[in-house]
């Protein structure tokens, strides 16, 4: 599968590019993950431009099992989320949600999660995988805690780490996964 990923890759077409995600989210639970492509593009007005990202990871199955359990609860959660039904994608896919640990990663900088591929047509229709890049946790650790006592601080350095992947944890498959690209129409109708 890789061979086609990167056969794809190579040939530099945007079309390319989908497909080689295509392949990408087919491929369940590899002990090595990679990708590779433009990502980040809805931060262009015209949805053109991205950032360059390239990874490669070693997946964690001990610590993916809570993730892969958070997508499994996913359907009774999703309900009750706090925003209209409309807002939800009409079809919910399920994804993979991996805990990885990065070897190399090649971009602006290495989040603590991602939701891939970019495409909003695969998401909504094939489907696509949430990541947690475990290691890359400790670089967002603050190291002063203003405005707490000492036992207050100690505490919430302890606990920082293990908010984060839940916030993370959400954020990439509710937040991302579940939620539903709006288009304004040119009479300013959604």
């Amino acid at each position: 599968m890789l061979e086609k990923y990167i056969e794809h890759y190579q040939t530099g077409s945007i079309e390319a590019h989908k497909d080689s995600q295509r392949f990408w989210i087919r491929d369940k639970n590899p002990v090595v993950e990679s990708c590779q492509g433009w990502i980040e593009k809805y931060l262009d007005p015209e949805n053109a431009r991205g950032y360059y990202e390239g990874f490669v990871a070693i997946l964690d199955k001990e610590k993916s099992k809570k993730f892969n359990a958070l997508v499994e609860n996913s359907e009774t959660i999703v309900p009750k989320l706090p925003w209209p039904k409309h807002m939800e994608k009409d079809k919910f896919l399920a994804p993979t949600y991996t805990t990885l640990d990065i070897i190399c990663f090649a971009c602006k900088h290495c989040p603590l999660g991602i939701n891939i591929p970019n495409y909003d047509d695969i998401k909504d229709n094939e489907g696509f995988k949430n990541v947690f890049l475990a290691n890359s946790a400790p670089s967002y650790r603050g190291s002063v805690i203003e405005f707490t006592t000492p036992e207050q601080e100690k505490l919430l350095q302890e606990l920082q780490a293990r908010s984060y992947e839940v916030h993370v944890g959400c954020h990439e498959l509710l937040g991302h996964g579940t939620g539903k690209l709006l288009f304004r129409g040119e009479d300013g109708s959604c």
